[in-house]
């Protein structure tokens, strides 16, 4: 139909219907690509890692066509891929008020994971979290008598019967000791105490300057704590200062 062949109609509504009918008639159709076992193989091994967003930037189809042919095909969304939790299912397993941490232990490579592309969900590897989680040196970072999964707690505690030892903090151990925190770093810094380095334990502060150290009871009892001998002829000295005010130095 051609634009010469449309009646004049004076009709507002009757201009508007056969102007449609042009359009529609010089309108070249579109049919949607078809799915082939190769893309649909690719839809499953994306997912995992990206978005269907960016799944359909890289196989040049819609989003909205991705999730179709997902929910077709029973293909599960990227943060229900099999062997993979999102960082909030693993705080909620172990019990812990927030999810940064976990999302820290996969910035470290303390556990396999990844960030979703083109989201914001972090995810973790289930098979290595549950090897990660009954090492001894990843007691440190979570609080293992609050995790909530009970097949999970029964592995820690197998774990820690096992092992037979506990962390202990600067603090702790200085109490041990009857020394101070400072004594304790100094004894670390100089290797006679054995311990390990935590940075950004919770997760919030990646880039902070302080840190935590941690040590096993069996190395604290170990240590042997050697008080500083005083020079009682040094005036610097806290010592010769005493014996300076009771009058007792030569």
């Amino acid at each position: 139909m051609a634009l010469a062949d449309i009646p004049l109609n004076l009709d507002l509504t009757a201009l508007i219907t056969n102007s449609l009918k042009v359009g529609m008639a010089h309108a070249p159709s579109r049919k949607a690509l078809r799915w082939n076992e190769t893309d649909l193989a690719r839809v499953k091994e994306l997912l995992p890692y990206c978005s269907p967003k960016i799944v359909g930037q890289m196989l040049g189809r819609s989003e909205d066509a991705i999730k179709i042919v997902r929910q077709r095909q029973q293909i599960k969304a990227s943060s229900k891929s099999e062997g993979w939790l999102t960082a909030n299912r693993v705080m909620r397993l172990l019990g812990m008020p927030d999810s940064r941490p976990v999302i820290g232990w996969v910035k470290k490579g303390l556990v396999v994971g990844h960030r979703i592309a083109g989201d914001d969900t972090w995810m973790v590897h289930e098979i290595s979290l549950r090897r990660w989680i009954v090492s001894p040196r990843s007691w440190v970072y979570f609080d293992t008598t609050r995790i909530q999964d009970p097949h999970l707690a029964s592995l820690v505690e197998l774990a820690q019967e096992r092992w037979g030892d506990e962390w202990l903090t600067t603090r702790q151990v200085a109490d041990v000791k009857g020394t101070t925190t400072r004594q304790i770093a100094q004894s670390i810094f100089r290797g006679a105490i054995p311990a390990i380095h935590i940075v950004g334990k919770d997760g919030r502060h990646e880039n902070a300057a302080w840190s935590f150290w941690a040590i096993k009871r069996s190395d604290a009892e170990a240590w042997q704590f050697k008080p500083p001998a005083y020079d009682f002829t040094d005036p610097c000295t806290p010592s010769s200062c005493w014996h300076v005010q009771s009058g007792l130095a030569a």
